[in-house]
């Protein structure tokens, strides 16, 4: 088989599969960007397989499989917009690659190479609860802080998760009720039922830990994917983290792992790292203060804020930065004598 025979089928079967992966989800009710991410790279991919050579052949419109590569009659001439097309696809179908490529290297390694340290908090992140019932995820989120739990019957468990669309229960109520029917001493679970994501779990965690002397390392129990996320977090708020992975359903864990791509994404931009690029090149608002310090202004992305800082105003100008405290000249400005000077 030749490679040009084995390239066509091969694609079609990884955009297939693609596809799959990403409408499996919908009969369930999870509508996510995972999903929309993976099914546009399916489509893109089986239309690239498919209409690769499509268009060859000129005005005759000759397919051009039907001449083998030896033949001289074999048409050469390509439209130069599908030319375009297919290559901007391409080019689209490998930055997503190398960008998943490299995430889901470090994904790995938060998930299954960041074992907690003995005696770490447990944090269970929450997930959608049925009623007073955890979903299957959730479900699965607490056997694994379930089994650290019984091995270490001297760490404590903060349960994470707010009202859940509305419900009647909170995610930590009932992920406090499984914890207790399955065995766990309800003097070890302390609540935080006010989160409504990731990133508010990790933060009101810290609050509650600071609170009752419970210990800063943190053991996350959450899907392998989410790890990653939540280890930034918690470095934001200064815990070390450590990975408690639970399993996730197979029809859904390809499209979650993608969605968190992107999570990662976000989560960056909102931790100290992503600020402190974002006040040094766009002036974006400080954490602390939410004013808006000037870009740039002479300093370093290491060095200090200037003790006066600006609010920011859409209908106001940013004031023009001073140079090592001095005010910019103005050039058309006459210049005084030294006779006037004195």
């Amino acid at each position: 088989m030749s490679k040009a025979n084995f390239l066509r089928p091969a694609g079609v079967a990884a955009a297939l599969l693609l596809l799959f992966f990403g409408l499996a989800p919908l009969p369930f009710g999870v509508v996510h960007t995972g999903i929309f991410v993976l099914s546009g790279a399916g489509a893109a991919l089986l239309a690239v397989c498919l209409l690769w050579d499509r268009f060859d052949g000129g005005p005759y419109k000759i397919h051009r499989r039907l001449y083998p590569l030896s033949d001289p009659r074999r048409p050469s001439h390509t439209p130069r917009w599908w030319r375009r097309l297919r290559a901007l696809l391409c080019l689209m179908l490998a930055a997503l690659a190398c960008f998943g490529g490299v995430a889901s290297a470090f994904m790995v390694r938060a998930a299954w190479f960041s074992p907690p340290a003995p005696g770490a908090t447990v944090v269970v992140l929450g997930c959608q609860v049925l009623g007073d019932r955890p979903s299957t995820m959730l479900a699965y989120r607490l056997q694994a802080a379930q089994s650290w739990l019984t091995a270490h019957p001297q760490s404590a468990v903060v349960c994470s998760g707010g009202l859940n669309d509305g419900g009647p229960y909170s995610e930590a109520a009932v992920m406090q009720q499984w914890l207790v029917a399955h065995g766990i001493d309800e003097d070890r679970i302390y609540l935080e039922d006010r989160s409504a994501n990731t990133r508010q779990n990790i933060a009101f965690t810290a609050q509650v830990i600071a609170e009752n002397g419970l210990s800063p390392s943190l053991a996350v129990a959450s899907d392998g994917f989410h790890q990653l996320r939540a280890e930034v977090y918690a470095a934001h708020e200064q815990l070390p983290a450590g990975a408690l992975p639970a399993k996730t359903p197979w029809g859904l864990a390809p499209s979650y792992w993608v969605r968190e791509w992107f999570g990662l994404v976000k989560a960056f931009l909102e931790t100290s790292a992503g600020r402190m690029l974002g006040a040094c090149c766009f002036g974006f608002p400080t954490k602390t203060t939410g004013e808006r310090v000037p870009p740039y202004g002479g300093r370093g992305c290491g060095e200090s804020a200037p003790a006066r800082r600006v609010p920011f105003r859409m209908h106001e100008k940013v004031p023009k930065v001073h140079l090592r405290g001095k005010p910019l000249k103005n050039p058309r400005a006459p210049r005084r004598s030294a006779h006037a000077q004195g």
